[in-house]
């Protein structure tokens, strides 16, 4: 066995960063998407306009629509009955 150079497999170090726990809309209940976008309306007016404007836009309800996707956002916005949902 010949030893390998490890900087062939890394010729710069790689960056890593913590990452903050998300709520991924499509693993909510429609019960808890209501309740999420209520808390979202009332507590977090601006990021509610840019999601409803998104959810306006052809391009976003396509791709939405064909990978079965949901929107992904910083669990810190969803209500604290939500928290145990992010991941």
């Amino acid at each position: 066995m010949t030893d390998v150079d490890p900087s062939t497999y890394w010729p710069e170090p790689v960056a890593t960063t913590d990452r903050d726990p998300v709520i991924v809309t499509s693993d909510l209940t429609d019960g808890e998407k209501a309740l999420l976008w209520r808390h979202l309306v009332s507590h977090h007016p601006e990021l509610a306009r840019t999601i409803a404007l998104l959810s306006k836009d052809d391009t976003v309800s396509e791709l939405v629509s064909l990978l079965d996707a949901g929107f992904q956002f910083e669990a810190k916005a969803a209500p604290p009955s939500l928290q145990n949902k992010a991941r």
